[in-house]
């Protein structure tokens, strides 16, 4: 009876061994049939030229933030102030909040005369057109394995920079303008999707809520033109299968009940 109960637990065994082989076999055919990239060399990212490469651009404005040390000390730049007021702005869970509604008048007036400075232009503007380039590789050397260099932790506050900027735009009565700001952004961080690298999809997926909740400020005005409206629509739905744009949807479903369905 023991050998028995041997023998049939290794047939259950080999049989099961079998079916599980075969279905996997099929569910990677499928996958295959899918474009789904299996294998370490198909997930990397193959190389773009720099004519279309948002990663330079990008590279560019990051650069701006790192001032070389000298022996006097400079007074801060326009960035470095910029950054400062943001930073002191946080919500009461310890969010940093880029809605200039909770900001002191005085922090208005310096923002404000902040954004209109050469330097952040120079940056809006280098952002602007990175936004407009097909890709975003920043065509790493993967052989390097763990020393793959991480994304700047000045990334995130480009983005903080982006939508304080939109706030601004929308208080002074430009809404369209900081609709086109929110969507230049967005369109430029979707550029780090195919990076297969996972903090920078933390990154990404940080720097998108930070839209998103400037974005929610906007959604309820009343004087959005309908193609702002269509053209922010299709690129909050261009990527569901990230949870964190789930808190994108009834941003669009806002949109969608006042210009698509009425």
């Amino acid at each position: 009876l023991l050998w028995a109960s041997i023998f049939a637990m290794i047939a259950t065994s080999i049989i099961l061994n079998i079916v599980f082989s075969i279905e996997l076999d099929q569910t990677l055919r499928d996958l295959k049939a899918r474009g789904v990239p299996l294998t370490v060399a198909e997930i990397i990212p193959p190389p773009v030229p720099d004519a279309d490469n948002a990663a330079p651009l990008i590279k560019q404005a990051m650069d701006m933030f790192e001032r070389k040390p000298t022996r006097k000390r400079a007074a801060p730049s326009a960035l470095e102030s910029f950054a400062a007021i943001i930073n002191s702005n946080s919500t009461p869970i310890g969010k940093v909040s880029t809605d200039i509604v909770g900001w002191t008048d005085a922090q208005r007036d310096e923002g404000a005369r902040l954004i209109q400075s050469e330097e952040l232009k120079s940056l809006f503007a280098l952002l602007e057109r990175a936004s407009l380039l097909a890709s975003n590789n920043r065509n790493l050397d993967w052989n390097n394995g763990p020393d793959i260099p991480l994304y700047p932790r000045n990334y995130r506050m480009v983005f903080r920079m982006l939508a304080t900027r939109a706030s601004f735009e929308s208080k002074s009565g430009s809404t369209n303008q900081a609709l086109q700001t929110i969507l230049s952004g967005l369109k430029l961080n979707n550029k780090l999707k195919d990076e297969p690298i996972f903090s920078t999809q933390i990154d990404r997926m940080s720097c998108d809520l930070i839209l998103i909740l400037e974005l929610q400020c906007l959604a309820d005005t009343r004087d959005i033109p309908i193609a702002s409206a269509q053209a922010l629509i299709n690129e909050l739905l261009l990527h569901p299968e990230d949870k964190r744009r789930l808190v994108l949807h009834p941003v669009a479903e806002t949109f969608q009940q006042r210009f698509i369905c009425s």
